[in-house]
C-alpha cells in the first residue's frame, strides 16, 4: 500500500513538472508584448497666415525600428500673430496623414486656419519633410 501512495505521489509531482514546464513557454521579455525599439522625435514647420503671422507647428513622429514604420505621434502648434490685428485665433490645425496614422512617404503636409472674430479667415500650408 505504502508503494502505490508514493507511485501516485511520484506521478502527481512528475505531471505538475511537466505541466509547470511547458505552461512556461510563453514568456514576453516586454510589458503588453510591445517592442522597445521605437523612436520619437520632433520636427517643426512655419506655417504662414496671410498678414496675420505665422503659427510653428510641431510634429512628433514615433519610428518603429523594428517594423521600420513612421507614424504621426502628436502635433502641436505656437502662434505668431502681429499684434495688430486683434483676437487672431487658430480654429484647425490639419496634418495628413492624421494622428495616429502611418506616414507613407517622407512628408507631412500641415494645413493651418486661422481667423479674426470670424469675420476673416485665412488658410496656410506647410510640408515636414522626414
Amino acid at each position: 500500500m505504502k508503494n502505490a501512495y508514493k507511485k501516485i505521489l511520484s506521478i502527481t509531482i512528475a505531471l505538475l513538472l511537466v505541466v509547470q514546464v511547458f505552461g512556461s513557454l510563453n514568456v514576453f521579455a516586454f510589458d503588453n508584448n510591445q517592442s522597445r525599439a521605437i523612436e520619437k522625435y520632433t520636427r517643426t514647420v512655419d506655417v504662414p497666415c496671410d498678414k496675420f503671422g505665422y503659427v510653428t507647428v510641431k510634429v512628433v513622429i514615433s519610428h518603429n525600428m523594428t517594423t521600420g514604420k513612421k507614424m504621426v505621434y502628436s502635433k502641436d502648434y505656437d502662434t505668431h500673430f502681429d499684434k495688430q490685428w486683434f483676437n487672431v485665433q487658430v480654429s484647425k490645425v490639419k496634418t495628413t496623414p492624421a494622428v495616429g496614422s502611418v506616414i507613407k512617404g517622407n512628408t507631412i503636409k500641415v494645413e493651418v486656419t486661422a481667423y479674426q472674430f470670424g469675420l476673416q479667415s485665412v488658410t496656410g500650408n506647410g510640408t515636414i519633410y522626414l
